[in-house]
C-alpha cells in the first residue's frame, strides 16, 4: 500500500465518524416511532436500547463521535462504530439523513508503538508519511522500506533473532506503518480511557506490534506466546463441544484484565485493561477496533 493510499483510508475512516445526521422532517412522529421499531428489532440487548433513544442525540449539529461519546456518557453500551450502524440502518428506514460532514479534524489521542524489530515511530519517521513527493507503487514502497530496514540494522536497537520471527520484518514495518498512519489505534485510545495496551500478534504466538497511550514496559514475547497457547487450548475444547468460534477471551488477574481476540490471517489481539473498566463498554470498542484493523490490514474501509 503506498503512502497516498494509506492517507485516502485515513480520509475515509475519519469521514464516516465525522457525518452529522438530522431526524426526517417528511415523516410524522408516529411514523418515525414506528420504523425506529423496526430498526430496533434487529439487535438485541444494550444496543437494542441504544436505537430507541439515538433520536435524542440527533440534532443536526452533533456528529457521529459526539453522539457516541455523549451516549456512552449517560450510560449506553456503545462503540462509535455501533453509532454509525444504527445510523446507517436508520437512514435506510427514511428515518435519518446525512445532512453534512463535520469539517474539524477527528479528535485523536497520542500513540505510542513498538515493534519486535525496533520502535514503530523511528521507522515511520524515516518513511516520513506526510511528504508530498509519494509511491504508488509497492514494489518501490518495499524498496524504500527495506532501506529503512537496512538503516535501522546499523542502530543500537535490541532485535528479535531472525530465526524466532515467523513474520518477516518488511511484513511487521508495513501493517505497522499501514495501522499507524491509518489513525485507528489514535480514535480508540482518544474515546476509551481503560485499554492500557493492543497487542497483535500472530496465533503462532509472535509479537508483531505494540500500541499503548503512554509508554510501557511489557514483555511482548511473554504475552504474545501466553495469549497464542490460551487461544489453541480454548479452541480445542470448545469445537470438542460441537460450539461456534471463539469470538473472544477474557483472562482476569488481580490488577487488570486481559481479552484475546481471533483476527484475519492467523493474527490475534491481545487488550490489557485497567481493572476498573466499564466491561461492556470496553468489550464493544475492542469489536469496533478489531473490525477496524481488519480493514486496514486488508486495505477496506466500512461504512
Amino acid at each position: 500500500m503506498s503512502t497516498k493510499q494509506i492517507e485516502m483510508l485515513r480520509a475515509m475512516y475519519e469521514e464516516k465518524f465525522m457525518r452529522i445526521y438530522e431526524v426526517s422532517k417528511w415523516a410524522t412522529d408516529k411514523e418515525l416511532q414506528s420504523r425506529l421499531n423496526t430498526v430496533a428489532s434487529l439487535y438485541k440487548g444494550a444496543r437494542k436500547n441504544a436505537v430507541k433513544q439515538i433520536l435524542k442525540y440527533v440534532d443536526g449539529k452533533k456528529s457521529v463521535w459526539d453522539i457516541a461519546i455523549a451516549m456512552r456518557e449517560d450510560g449506553h453500551v456503545v462503540s462509535p462504530e455501533d453509532v454509525i450502524d444504527i445510523l446507517e440502518k436508520c437512514r435506510r428506514e427514511g428515518i435519518v439523513r446525512v445532512r453534512t460532514v463535520a469539517q474539524v479534524a477527528l479528535p485523536k489521542a497520542e500513540v505510542y508503538a513498538k515493534t519486535t524489530i525496533a520502535e514503530a515511530d523511528k521507522v515511520i519517521e524515516q518513511l516520513k508519511p506526510e511528504a508530498e513527493v509519494v509511491s504508488q507503487n509497492i514494489e518501490i514502497l518495499k524498496k524504500e522500506l527495506e532501506s529503512v530496514l537496512s538503516t535501522l540494522e546499523t542502530q543500537q536497537v535490541e532485535v528479535v533473532p531472525e530465526e524466532a520471527r515467523a513474520i518477516s520484518p518488511l511484513k511487521i514495518v508495513e501493517d505497522t506503518l499501514k495501522l499507524k498512519a491509518s489513525g485507528v489505534i489514535n480514535s480508540l485510545f482518544q474515546i476509551d480511557k481503560w485499554i492500557s495496551a493492543l497487542l497483535i500478534a500472530t496465533t503462532e504466538g509472535d509479537p508483531i506490534v505494540l500500541f499503548s497511550p503512554k509508554p510501557v514496559d511489557i514483555n511482548q514475547a511473554e504475552i504474545a506466546a501466553a495469549s497464542s497457547v490460551i487461544l489453541a487450548t480454548s479452541s480445542k475444547y470448545v469445537e470438542s463441544f460441537g460450539k461456534k468460534p471463539i469470538r473472544r477471551i477474557l483472562v482476569l488477574a488481580d490488577k487488570g484484565i486481559m481479552v484475546i481476540k481471533p483476527l484475519i490471517n492467523d493474527y490475534l489481539l491481545v487488550s490489557l485493561i485497567n481493572r476498573e473498566a466499564k466491561l461492556g463498554i470496553v468489550l464493544r470498542d475492542i469489536e469496533w477496533i478489531s473490525n477496524e484493523i481488519t480493514n486496514v490490514l486488508q486495505a477496506k474501509v466500512s461504512s
